[in-house]
């Protein structure tokens, strides 16, 4: 089979981290030949930024979440920069959420434009987590203006009004294990909306573990039961879906994996 492209995962998580060489084995035994792995907070940049440079299948990025706004250093933007210019990374993960930490909206919407904005400057595609906060979002994205790399809305759950909207400012659309589980409509339905062409795969490992997977702990390996879900619900040969997301992927992160 076409090999595989987890669009999103934390390899640098403590529960994948003692037994990361185990964990890279299994995902290449399922196919996984590339992995883009997210860093979350300054903690994590340094750990990212080594299995960058240890696993050749291992494609960084650097970013603040939403969830760890309230303990950023004085100097975060500075340091997050500096990884950027090390070498070729993403920006993200990055974005809103409402539900997590509370009273963080102000802080949250500042980081997030700082960050799109050092994105837009270096032209580096941007990694996006959005929690009920849709509407604030695209505010920012439209008054940042165009990104020239693009970027990815990790795990999409928009409307499909904003969906169009997305598509227009350059973004890709990734889904993970909430395909897999039965009965989520919700899911099944926002990747059936979703234009082949702008479909990633991702399995956000280790968070989001399915029913679906064996296991208490997601991790890339499962992404080819994402995969098989996928072509089911899109009604798809499994080979023709992954070779078509595998090619997206390598379009949008063309800027610092070297392919288009």
């Amino acid at each position: 089979m076409h090999p595989l492209f987890d669009a999103h995962c934390h390899l640098q998580a403590a529960s994948l981290q003692a037994g990361l060489p185990q964990v890279l084995a299994r995902a290449q035994e399922a196919g996984i030949e590339r992995l883009l792995c997210c860093g979350v907070r300054e903690q994590d940049w340094p750990l990212v930024r080594a299995l960058a440079e240890r696993y050749p299948q291992i494609i960084p990025a650097y970013g603040l979440h939403p969830y760890y706004v309230l303990e950023r250093s004085p100097h975060w933007r500075d340091l997050l920069r500096e990884y950027l210019g090390q070498h070729p990374a993403g920006v993200g993960e990055i974005g809103l959420d409402r539900l997590w930490p509370a009273g963080s909206a102000s802080v949250q919407e500042e980081v997030l434009l700082a960050q799109l904005q050092l994105a837009q400057e270096l032209q580096r595609p941007v990694i996006i987590h959005c929690r009920q906060a849709w509407g604030r979002l695209l505010a920012l994205l439209q008054a940042v203006g165009r990104l020239p790399a693009g970027g990815m809305l990790h795990a999409y759950s928009g409307s499909p009004e904003l969906l169009g909207l997305l598509e227009k400012m350059g973004f890709y659309f990734s889904f993970g294990g909430a395909v897999i589980r039965p009965g989520n409509r919700r899911a099944a339905q926002g990747l059936l909306r979703i234009p082949l062409y702008r479909l990633l795969l991702e399995t956000d490992s280790p968070s989001l573990t399915s029913r679906g997977a064996p296991g208490a702990i997601n991790e890339p390996a499962q992404l080819t039961l994402v995969a098989a879900a996928a072509a089911r619900i899109r009604g798809l040969e499994l080979e023709g879906l992954v070779a078509q997301t595998y090619a997206n992927a390598c379009r949008l992160l063309g800027p610092i994996i070297g392919s288009t």
